[in-house]
């Protein structure tokens, strides 16, 4: 539901202050970011944005097509798991109920990626 006045969170394909280089195609994703649902995903609670099989390359950073802003991942049950590649682009929606949604994460890298970017590891604790 993104009418009037909703503010999304705006697409991206980056870690941190890493730019993923789009024009690699390598397979398999150098980078993986799992979700947990710990509660429901529901409209009202802040659920994620997935635009499926579009990455950087396929927008200018502008205005979004109407049909970007409309998708959704949702319902999502407790105990699912979303596993993706952090170069599709994805955003979030506002938390529209009156509680703190969760949504931890794992990240899975290749070994590859870890040595195009060796300043990244090992990763700093965030706990």
């Amino acid at each position: 539901m993104a009418g009037a006045g909703v503010i999304l969170e705006p697409l991206l394909c980056k870690i941190g202050d890493i730019e993923m280089k789009f024009d690699d195609e390598q397979m398999p994703p150098p980078f993986l970011s799992g979700n947990f649902c710990v509660e429901p995903l529901t409209t009202w609670n802040g659920l994620i944005r997935i635009v499926p099989g579009k990455t950087r390359l396929d927008w200018d950073g502008r205005t979004e097509p109407i049909e970007w802003r409309h998708s959704r991942l949702c319902p999502v049950p407790v105990g699912a798991a979303l596993l993706r590649d952090v170069r599709i682009l994805h955003g979030g929606t506002p938390n529209l109920s009156n509680k703190i949604r969760f949504l931890p994460s794992v990240e899975f890298v290749s070994e590859a990626f870890q040595i195009q970017y060796p300043e990244w590891w090992p990763p700093v604790r965030c706990i």
